[in-house]
């Protein structure tokens, strides 16, 4: 496999539970350990900043960028908590995101 530089996160059950103030503290190991292997790491969603009321769980997570759409990705990866079109669309599932989903799906693809 390509060595992979960078990683884009959507937000809203991704990074962060639905209707939680907080991240997974295994979502933020996993992402402080695929910055320490040198991958950047970015935010990537449909909305501006200004329409993510939460985003201040972020607050103390590093993150090399924000960017508001994401057109193409080498490996598409669905949280297991996602709709069933996102699932069918993904290259790979992975467990929900409180069940730790994030580290789980770093882990499978070598990057952690």
């Amino acid at each position: 496999m390509a060595q992979i530089k960078a990683a884009f996160f959507d937000i809203d059950g991704t990074l962060l539970p639905f209707h939680a103030r907080a991240l997974p503290e295994s979502t933020v190991q996993a992402l402080a350990a695929l910055r320490k292997n040198g991958v950047k790491t970015f935010i990537a969603t449909g909305r501006p900043p200004v329409h993510l009321p939460y985003l201040h769980a972020l607050d103390g997570i590093p993150f090399d960028g924000y960017v508001t759409m994401l057109e193409y990705a080498g490996i598409g990866v669905a949280m297991g908590n996602a709709c069933d079109a996102a699932k069918a669309a993904a290259d790979y599932v992975t467990d929900d995101i409180t069940a730790d989903g994030l580290a789980k799906a770093l882990a499978h693809f070598g990057l952690i």
